[in-house]
C-alpha cells in the first residue's frame, strides 16, 4: 500500500511538472506576439525544462528529508492521510508557481521596464547647464514595446545632447531590413538641439553604421575629437571606434594629443575595457556600455558574466577612477543569438547626466 501511495505521489508530481513546462512553452510563444522579444525558443525552452526538472529533484530531496524527520520524531499529525497525500503536492505546486513568477518577471516584465538613472557633474568652463542622455545597447530586433516607449521617454527628459555608445541592432537581426528600418524609425524620433552623436559597438562596424544611419541627423564619430562651441571653448567629445582593446588603446593615446590640458573631455567607447587607460590619459568622463550590467544578476553577487576585459571589476553604473568618472550603462536591449531574452535584477536603463557649470573662484 505504501509503495502504491508513493508511486501515485511521484506520478502526480510529474504531471504537475509537465503542466508547468507546457505553460512555459505557451509563455515563450507569446513573447513575439505581445511585442516583447523575438529570440529563438529552443535553447530557452531546454533551459526551462532543465529548471523544472531541477525543481522536481529538489522536491524529492525535501520529501526525503521530511519523511526522515517524520519517522525520527514520530509525530502523529504528520501521519494523517490528508496531510501525507496533499502536503507534498502542494509543496511542489508552490515551488513551480514561485519559479513561474520568476519566468514572468524576467521574460515579460523586466525587459520592458525602462528606468532612468541620473548623475550630476560639475564642469569648469561650461557655458550653461547641459543635459546629456546616454543610450547604449539598444539591440533592436523587431518593433518591441520597449522600443516604442523609448523615444517619448527620452524626449520627455529634454536632452541637450544624446550620446549613443553602440550595439544598435541585435546580433540575430543585424542584416534584417525590417529591423534596420525599425531602428531608423526609433532614432528619427529622438530630439536633441545640440546633436546626437554615436560610436559603433561590437555588433556593427563603422561601415554598417554609415549604411543604417544614412540620411539621419546622427553624427558618427570614430577616432575623432569633436568640439561643441555652444558649451564653451573647452568641451570636447572623443569618439573611439571599437576594434580590439590593445589597438584602440593606442588610437586613444594619439587622439589625446588633440585635447588641451584645460579641456573637459568625454570619451564614447562601447566597452569598459579602457578604464585604466582613460584614467592615465586624463579623460574626464568615460561613457560606455556592452556589459548590460550582466543582464542576469543574482542577489548579493551581481553579474554572472560581463563579457568584458576586467570581468566583474566593472559591471554597471558609476566608477570613480582618480579624476576620471566612468559610467557603464546597463543598456536597453538584450543579447541575441541563442541567449534567452531575459533581464533579472537588471532593468533597461536610460542614463541622464546633468553637467553644471563650476562656480568661478572668488578673488
Amino acid at each position: 500500500m505504501a509503495s502504491d501511495a508513493t508511486t501515485k505521489l511521484l506520478f502526480f508530481g510529474l504531471l504537475i511538472s509537465f503542466g508547468f513546462i507546457f505553460l512555459d512553452g505557451i509563455a515563450l510563444l507569446a513573447l513575439p506576439r505581445l511585442g516583447i522579444s523575438y529570440g529563438g525558443i529552443r535553447v530557452t525552452m531546454a533551459s526551462l525544462i532543465f529548471s523544472r526538472g531541477g525543481i522536481y529533484l529538489l522536491w524529492l530531496v525535501i520529501l526525503g528529508v521530511f519523511f526522515l524527520f517524520r519517522s525520527i520524531l514520530k509525530l502523529d499529525y504528520f501521519y494523517q492521510p490528508g496531510f501525507s497525500s496533499k502536503f507534498p503536492l502542494w509543496l511542489l505546486l508552490g515551488l513551480n508557481i514561485l519559479f513561474l513568477s520568476l519566468v514572468i518577471d524576467i521574460f515579460f516584465v523586466e525587459p520592458s521596464r525602462l528606468t532612468v538613472s541620473r548623475l550630476t557633474i560639475t564642469v569648469p568652463g561650461l557655458k550653461q547647464n547641459t543635459r546629456i542622455v546616454q543610450l547604449s545597447d539598444i539591440h533592436v530586433e523587431l518593433v518591441s514595446r520597449r522600443d516604442e516607449a523609448l523615444p517619448s521617454l527620452v524626449n520627455s527628459l529634454q536632452p541637450d545632447i544624446i550620446l549613443m555608445t553602440g550595439d544598435y541592432l541585435n546580433e540575430s537581426y543585424r542584416k534584417n531590413q525590417s529591423s534596420q528600418q525599425s531602428l531608423r524609425d526609433l532614432v528619427s524620433l529622438l530630439n536633441a538641439p545640440l546633436g546626437i552623436y554615436a560610436v559603433n559597438g561590437n555588433v556593427e562596424t563603422r561601415a554598417r553604421m554609415d549604411n543604417v544611419f544614412s540620411g539621419l541627423d546622427i553624427h558618427l564619430i570614430d577616432n575623432d575629437v569633436v568640439r561643441i562651441p555652444e558649451l564653451g571653448d573647452h568641451f570636447v567629445l572623443i569618439g573611439l571606434e571599437l576594434t580590439t582593446w590593445f589597438h584602440d588603446e593606442r588610437v586613444l593615446a594619439n587622439l589625446i594629443s588633440q585635447v588641451k590640458p584645460d579641456d573637459y573631455s568625454i570619451l564614447l567607447y562601447h566597452k569598459p575595457d579602457l578604464a585604466y587607460t582613460a584614467q592615465d590619459l586624463g579623460i574626464n568622463l568615460y561613457l560606455t556600455g556592452h556589459t548590460h550590467g550582466g543582464q542576469f544578476r543574482l542577489p548579493f553577487y551581481g553579474a554572472i558574466i560581463t563579457d568584458a576585459r576586467f570581468g566583474k571589476t566593472f559591471e554597471m553604473g558609476r566608477y570613480d577612477l582618480g579624476n576620471t568618472i566612468m559610467y557603464i550603462s546597463r543598456g536597453l536591449g538584450m543579447a541575441g543569438g541563442m541567449a534567452p531574452r531575459v533581464r533579472c535584477l537588471c532593468p533597461p536603463e536610460v542614463v541622464v547626466i546633468d553637467l553644471i557649470p563650476a562656480e568661478l573662484p572668488v578673488n
